[in-house]
């Protein structure tokens, strides 16, 4: 549709610069008796209309045919930025679906900083060249009518013209390769400088800490400054080459000049002739120009197409069991894990049960991979040998997200959304009523911090819960991950950061929830998980001790060291 009203669009504006050809001949001597072919055209149309042939005849005509030439540019003006608009946002959607559809292993081997990049800044590039493509085919069609005027006039004089033209438009075009290379560093140089920011800033507790604020703006002005230049060298190149054919323009317009003398053309042809020429010569600039912006935008859509395809390539194993509840438990066989560029494995031969309805707590020393074997039993990586079987079923045989809308997740950073407690507590279960959002607090012993705040469950927490302690968010946490009433609550070190005050009213917290819930701990403090029914202790990545605390206690191992080292007993 679009490309029929861009042709329509042209034809409608050769159409204007037709009727002028009668115009002309009322206004110039033609006693020599040579008439226009178009004036005579144009004077057949009208008579055939039974319209008066005239002045008066000549401008209506004019006037209607520059009224519908118009119009026709307002409406492919709408249609190209809606289709512009449409194209934009489903490549957004489409490319945010991929990579939230991706392992995560996808995200620990990405930068975030050009995915943020691609999101803000390259899909606005093709947002641009999908523009650009719209305007170049109106050229390309504008140029090819224009023509077939000259044509229909003297075929002589303009195939000399297009002769003339091509000599000096092809080197032109062939420097599309220049206009990638210099797209392509722009991309990069924005991929680095959006990496620093946000490096910068969520790292700015860090960099204002250690005083660091001049190298990290060193960082930064480096970055800002390769950028600068790569956006400079671009766009005066597209500038060069728009302005690269005025020159060649002159000399062609002085060569069909000399052919319409040459053969001897009526006087308003001729005029139409050079000015159809004279319309269309500078379009041999300013195609180059919307070509070089395309090849431009282009390293862009290659990195759009290069993350959805490593997204789609790391696409999350998924079953289509639908996962309702553990009415027996988990079970982890042999679990192996090694993750890329390491010979060493993370995880080796770890076996261990979760019965349902039980607490079990991992402990051991930083680095003895218990994070990597709770993000093994969530689906998060996949292990390279040994497996998680859920009642008897193997972890990939159920859907995952229904698996994972089941649990209940306190991560030992709290992650919280710039909104409201409210706000954050109904992301976990949408159209939570009031009361059970009071509950759930209440359980998790936020409550007591939350009703002395001024605006109570609307007091907005800020960007990742930063206007709450730390003991306050990891509360809001544990309420937003039991709101869910899950099948499985998997508390991921969610003390080890807090104060003793606040670690006693997560604990008890916890051991309440426990109580109606199957429960997997992982514990640095081992206060935390004294009541646990059942405890596995890794170390190097393998299973080293398990029991119950007691027990573990009076085997004098690792666990037991553990203990004394902490002060418990």
């Amino acid at each position: 549709m679009t490309i029929s009203l861009i042709i329509l669009t042209a034809a409608f504006d050769a159409a204007t610069i037709i009727t002028l050809a009668p115009i002309i001949e009322s206004f110039v001597d033609t006693t020599n008796g040579i008439v226009g072919h178009l004036a005579g055209f144009v004077e057949t149309v009208i008579s055939a209309i039974g319209a008066p042939v005239n002045i008066i005849s000549f401008l209506a005509l004019l006037f209607l045919f520059s009224i519908a030439k118009g119009a026709f540019h307002i409406v492919i003006d709408w249609l190209t930025n809606t289709i512009q608009s449409k194209v934009v946002h489903d490549i957004t959607l489409d490319m945010f679906d991929s990579i939230f559809k991706a392992r995560w292993s996808f995200f620990t081997s990405s930068k975030k900083g050009m995915l943020l990049n691609t999101f803000t800044n390259e899909v606005s590039k093709i947002d641009s060249a999908f523009r650009n493509v719209a305007e170049i085919f109106l050229k390309i069609f504008q140029v090819l009518v224009y023509f077939l005027l000259p044509f229909y006039i003297s075929w002589q004089v303009t195939l000399l013209t297009i002769i003339s033209s091509i000599f000096f438009f092809i080197p032109i075009m062939l420097l599309g390769k220049i206009s990638r290379k210099l797209g392509n560093k722009t991309t990069i140089a924005s991929n680095k400088v959006m990496q620093v920011l946000q490096q910068s800033l969520d790292a700015a507790k860090v960099i204002l800490g250690f005083g660091n604020q001049k190298q990290s703006y060193l960082e930064l002005e480096k970055d800002c400054s390769e950028l600068v230049n790569a956006r400079i060298r671009s766009r005066v190149f597209g500038t060069t080459i728009g302005h690269a054919y005025g020159p060649p323009a002159i000399i062609i317009m002085g060569i069909a000049l000399l052919a319409v003398r040459q053969f001897h053309l009526a006087t308003s042809d001729a005029t139409i002739l050079l000015f159809a020429l004279y319309r269309t010569t500078p379009y041999f600039g300013e195609i180059p120009s919307i070509k070089h912006r395309i090849d431009n935008a282009y390293p862009s859509y290659l990195q759009i197409k290069k993350i959805k395809k490593k997204a789609d390539d790391h696409i999350q194993i998924s079953g289509d069991k639908h996962f309702e509840s553990i009415s027996k438990g988990i079970l982890c066989q042999g679990i192996m894990v090694t993750f890329p560029g390491s010979n060493e494995p993370v995880l080796k031969d770890v076996s261990m049960k979760i019965p349902s309805g039980k607490m079990v707590a991992i402990v051991g020393e930083s680095g003895a991979g218990k994070s990597t074997l709770i993000d093994v039993i969530m689906g998060f990586i996949e292990p390279l040998s040994g497996e998680i079987l859920i009642d008897g079923v193997h972890l990939n045989k159920y859907d995952i997200l229904s698996f994972r809308r089941r649990i209940g997740y306190v991560p030992q950073d709290s992650v919280l959304f710039n909104g409201s407690i409210m706000d954050n507590l109904r992301w976990a279960k949408k159209g939570a009523s009031e009361d059970e959002i009071i509950e759930v607090c209440r359980l998790a012993n936020a409550d007591i911090f939350i009703d002395s705040f001024p605006d109570g469950y609307d007091t907005i927490i800020g960007d990742r819960g930063v206007r709450l302690s730390g003991g306050q968010a990891q509360r809001i946490s544990l309420a937003r991950a039991i709101i869910r009433k899950p099948k499985l609550l998997i508390l991921d070190e969610a003390t080890s950061s807090l104060d003793s005050r606040s670690e006693k009213l997560i604990q008890e917290s916890i051991e309440i929830v426990a109580k109606t819930t199957t429960t997997l701990v992982i514990a640095h403090r081992l206060s935390t998980i004294k009541n646990s029914d059942y405890i596995y202790v890794l170390s190097g990545g393998r299973l080293a001790e398990e029991g119950t605390y007691k027990e573990l206690v009076k085997m004098n191992g690792s666990f037991t060291e553990m203990v004394e080292t902490q002060l418990l007993d």
